[in-house]
């Protein structure tokens, strides 16, 4: 998915003839008006029409060669002509469009070429309309073949190659010492797709004198576009022999090395290559592409970056650098660097197939079909967008077209295995006469083929055995003999471990396989196999992370193979030795611990330190609170209760369990709705909800409570318990098990509080007593509301809740983050802040609180070392995101962990908006119970139990209180709370007045106190 590419080369030619100019950052250019891009476009092509050459074309573009919203602009033109009737498509300005490209003006010139052609194909249907020769040159006749050289020049400036290229030979004819023109003649010969010829031309310049650094160099070029690596490599060395510091030199040999995966070689040509020249940005570029090969994505994106720095412009290093992104999961980041990539180069169809995949991966598949879609557009014959168009056309359902595009793969390349293991799972899922067998035959005949050569690719046998034993697995549930269907799976799993036994550089795939086969053998209770495999899985592991040479790469090892621990959990969880379950919550909490000090330091250089182990685990506790602490893995589920004093309680389930949450998790990805209220109007207060929403949160509760063993787990608590510190896993930390812990679904009162990891259990100060006088010195609150919008009654809530501390309010409208970290250096014992934020559920590190108009308050803000945080913060308006295509999770969400590593006891965070005004109420009541001195999690429990039971006319109470002591709010607010009153008065004469408005769980279920239990 790296862009490798010869476009350096290509740089290099037109250096040869053309001075280098500085080239703008793409902000330093202001975007035209549509009618003035027409107007511009129309004046350089009448003018080429006119006999423009490329001096006078770039005089009149000035700095719009350079202007990237022009080359966009004309991208979104084109597709307007090309939308025209045939007849009615004006040929001869679409040959107009054409020469401006052949003429060159850089990225705007390729893609009029690319339009122009269309156009014409367009027009013609017939036949493909052949790029048309450029206009006919003035005839040229000299005996000097200095003069017929310097005539060529001009011609191949001007777009004219093949001219160029007679008028070379014939100097040559008449000189055929000029090696200045044979060289010409070789690098215009490999420009027309002549490599042969152009190798020859070299060949005689090196046969007269074979110190001719350019030739060897040149044909080393050559040789390399034709995948020639080795003879390219030798040119290379020789070129570099004679001269050492030949910068470009060092770049494509170690393009080449880098092409036979010898990337120690390469990194260090490219090394050389920046030593040599600090601002040639290709060599940055090249270097980024082997620290990605090599999964040092830190050390790629530094590399893609400092290229970025040089050249604005290179829209192959935002490629790239999209890459990285993509491969590390960061999937908004590298939206953004593939959509950059493409505003730069509108014709770059790689990036528009890298943003489809990504587009697929985020589970968007009619985004990823427009995209494959117009990466075939720009390049009719990259099949890798055929393929991937297939995998989207799949998922939407569209099983014959996705199958047509696989077969054109297919015909087009019959060794393509992806195509062919791609197409099956489109015959599976296709209903008859395709449907299960016609997938595996599909696949057996693969096999046939790819196995038929010599040698067999490895990777393409194993995938293609996955596939078989993934087939197997899809149709156990239906199959009356389970036993038979998994015994095949694991047969098809082993083949394909033995495709790729011992196989350099397929280690991880090797582990992916591995895991897989493990959760087979627990299905088929297979412990000896299971436990067997297991060991052989983490002997691999370890020695991949003895050999990462960044902490970065060690995290991605870890992240990647969780699942392997999570597994090792499962085997001591399921032991008969009570000491092994005692282990297995040791290492649960080892690798949670891991993850949280990966994210949370900067500075973690990979290493582990101590974690707790069981006897500190249970010293945390005192008699009356219990640690609940769940382990999802790929195969099952466990549940760890801890109570002081009592032997370790392990609740398991089995696979059958495991797959019943990841369908609810499903079920709550495709409801989950963020509230999008534009609007500020009060009437939407207690307006319902999306029926679907609602329906799905009632219907959740009960299918959590099973597949978490929430009963089981209850009826063996000791009655002395009253307190309990949840300790979610995965995906769980999106979901609000809270809840389940208190009325309606447990009668039992208990004092509930989640926290990321065991560990910060015992580093959790107690929180100094709440200020509950107004005359304290130093206000003991901290408040901050947004912008009206999607959560409309920020500035009421804000006012109900100040009634109760004295306060520090900070405006969004003047709020920028720098402000926001400068006031929590002062000793604020509540940080409130009652606007928007963001808790990504797999990419943490990019939660965030909405400030002034686009600005963010995010966690690398929050990292900073001067950084400090008050013992309570309440992110009343958060919710999550980044829910999709994943159940990964990590177990703190960003935000509630920073804060808590920062200093504080307790994080209120909500896990979905809710733009009502349950939401002023329940914070205002919330703050009520703080002023009497009561613990936040203690209070927030109380706070959700009395909201579900409030009635119209208690809320009614409340209101005319408000109105009577909340003169200091603003006009808008006033107005807001009077027609609250209204609406609440006349559904309390239409419902009842004893009517419930807020008992159901969307009003207060997603509200979760993380942090130390009270």
């Amino acid at each position: 998915m790296y862009q490798i590419s010869l476009h350096w080369f290509t740089d290099l030619i037109k250096s040869w003839f053309n001075p280098d100019s500085p080239i703008p950052h793409p902000t330093e250019i202001s975007p035209l008006t549509s009618d003035d891009y027409e107007a511009l476009l129309v004046q350089i092509t009448e003018g080429v029409a006119h006999g423009w050459q490329q001096a006078q074309l770039w005089e009149r573009l000035d700095i719009r060669r350079h202007d990237p919203w022009f080359a966009a602009w004309l991208q979104r033109y084109g597709k307007t002509l090309l939308r025209q009737q045939p007849d009615q498509i004006n040929r001869e300005f679409a040959q107009r469009l054409i020469h401006l490209g052949v003429i060159g003006c850089g990225d705007l010139g390729e893609t009029a070429r690319g339009i122009g052609q269309r156009l014409l194909e367009a027009s013609n249907r017939d036949r493909l309309q052949q790029v048309p020769s450029p206009p006919p040159v003035e005839t040229f006749s000299s005996e000097n073949p200095l003069e017929l050289f310097d005539y060529g020049m001009e011609l191949y400036r001007k777009g004219e190659l093949e001219g160029a290229l007679t008028l070379w030979q014939t100097a040559l004819e008449r000189q055929p010492t000029l090696y200045e023109a044979r060289n010409a003649c070789g690098v215009v010969l490999y420009s027309l797709g002549r490599g042969t010829e152009a190798i020859q031309a070299f060949d005689a310049i090196l046969d007269q004198d074979a110190e001719s650094i350019t030739a060897w160099f040149n044909r080393g070029t050559v040789r390399l576009g034709q995948s020639d690596l080795a003879a390219a490599i030798t040119d290379f060395n020789t070129a570099l022999d004679l001269k050492p510091d030949l910068y470009h030199a060092y770049i494509a040999r170690g393009n080449a090395y880098q092409r036979q995966q010898q990337w120690q070689l390469a990194l260090a040509d490219f090394e050389q290559a920046i030593a040599l020249n600090a601002n040639g940005y290709p060599a940055y570029n090249a270097r980024g592409q082997v620290y990605s090969a090599l999964e040092r994505y830190d050390d790629a994106l530094t590399s893609f970056s400092a290229a970025l720095a040089i050249e604005p412009n290179c829209a192959e290093a935002y490629h790239n650098r999209g890459n990285v992104y993509y491969h590390l999961h960061q999937w908004e980041t590298a939206l953004e660097e593939f959509s950059q990539a493409i505003l730069i180069t509108p014709n770059f169809y790689q990036a528009y197939y890298s943003r489809g995949n990504l587009h697929l991966e985020q589970g968007k598949p009619n985004q990823a079909v427009a995209d494959y879609r117009e990466a075939l557009n720009l390049r009719p014959d990259y099949l890798p967008a055929y393929n991937g168009r297939g995998l989207a056309l799949s998922s939407l359902g569209q099983y014959t077209e996705a199958i047509a595009d696989f077969n054109h793969v297919l015909n087009q390349n019959p060794q393509c295995w992806q195509a062919w293991a791609n197409r099956g799972w489109a015959m599976y899922k296709a209903p008859e006469p395709l449907g299960p067998q016609v997938a595996i035959g599909n696949w057996q005949t693969a096999l046939r083929e790819l196995q038929s050569q010599a040698p067999p690719p490895p990777l393409a046998i194993s995938t293609l055995y996955r596939y078989l034993g993934l087939a197997c697995i899809q149709q156990a549930p239906q199959s009356a003999d389970l036993q038979t269907v998994l015994k095949a799976a694991a047969q098809h799993y082993q083949a394909a471990l033995d495709a790729i036994q011992d196989c350099p550089g397929l280690e991880t795939h090797y582990l992916e396989l591995l895991e897989q086969l493990i959760v087979i053998y627990a299905r088929l209770g297979s412990s000896l196999h299971g436990k067997s495999h297991l060991n052989i899985a983490l002997m691999i592991l370890n020695q991949l992370l003895l050999n990462a040479t960044t902490s970065a790469q060690k995290l991605q090892l870890m992240n990647r193979f969780q699942g392997l621990y999570q597994l090792k959990v499962d085997q001591l969880a399921q032991s008969t030795n009570p000491r092994h379950h005692a282990q297995a919550l040791e290492l649960a909490e080892e690798r949670n611990s891991i993850r949280l000090q990966a994210y949370l330091d900067p500075k973690w250089d990979g290493q582990t330190g101590p974690t707790l182990t069981y006897p500190q685990i249970q010293r945390l506790l005192d008699t009356q609170t219990a640690i609940v602490y769940w382990h999802l893995s790929p195969a099952s589920i466990t549940v760890f209760l801890v109570v002081r004093h009592q032997p370790l309680l392990v609740i398991t389930s089995n696979y059958e369990q495991r797959q019943a949450l990841q369908h609810t998790w499903q079920q709550w990805q495709q409801h989950y709705e963020i509230v999008d209220s534009t609007t500020s109007d009060p009437t939407t207060a207690i307006a319902d909800t999306p029926q679907a929403w609602r329906s799905h949160l009632t219907d959740v509760f009960p299918k959590l409570l099973n597949q978490l063993g929430i009963d089981p787990l209850l009826s063996r608590l000791p009655e002395a318990i009253n307190r309990l510190i949840l300790v979610p896993h995965k995906l769980l930390v999106a979901l609000p098990i809270a809840a389940l812990f208190g009325p309606p679904y447990c009668d039992r009162p208990l004092v509930v509080t989640q926290i990321p990891a065991l560990q910060w259990a015992a580093s959790l100060e107690l929180t100094p007593e709440l200020p509950t006088s107004p005359a304290e010195s130093q206000p003991p609150l901290l408040t901050l509301d947004s912008p009206a919008g999607r959560l409309p009654h920020t500035e009421l809530e804000v006012s109900a809740i100040a009634q109760f501390f004295q306060h520090l309010h900070l405006e969004h409208q003047a709020t920028p983050p720098s402000r926001v970290l400068t006031q929590l250096q002062r000793p604020f014992n509540i940080f409130h802040c009652a606007g928007e934020g963001h808790l990504h559920l797999n990419e943490p590190l990019r939660s965030a609180l909405q400030l002034v108009q686009d600005t963010t308050l995010n966690v690398s803000d929050l990292l900073k070392p001067t950084y400090s945080s008050p013992p309570l913060v309440c992110l009343s308006g958060t919710h999550v995101v980044g829910i999709g295509g994943s159940e990964q999770g990590e177990s703190f969400l960003g935000l509630p962990a920073v804060f808590l590593s920062k200093g504080s006891s307790y994080v209120l965070v909500a896990l979905w908006p809710v733009p009502e005004f349950s939401t002023p109420l329940l914070m205002w009541q919330f703050y009520a119970q703080l002023a009497q001195s009561i613990p936040p999690a203690q209070a927030l429990g109380q706070v959700q139990d009395w909201l579900q039971t409030l009635t119209y006319a208690q809320i009614q109470e409340l209101y005319a209180d408000w109105q009577s002591k909340l003169t200091h709010i603003s006009l808008r607010s006033q107005g807001d709370l009077e027609i609250a009153q209204r609406l609440v008065q006349e559904r309390a004469e239409r419902q009842g007045a004893d009517r419930c408005p807020y008992e159901h769980p969307y009003y207060w279920a997603g509200f979760t106190m993380v942090g130390k239990v009270d």
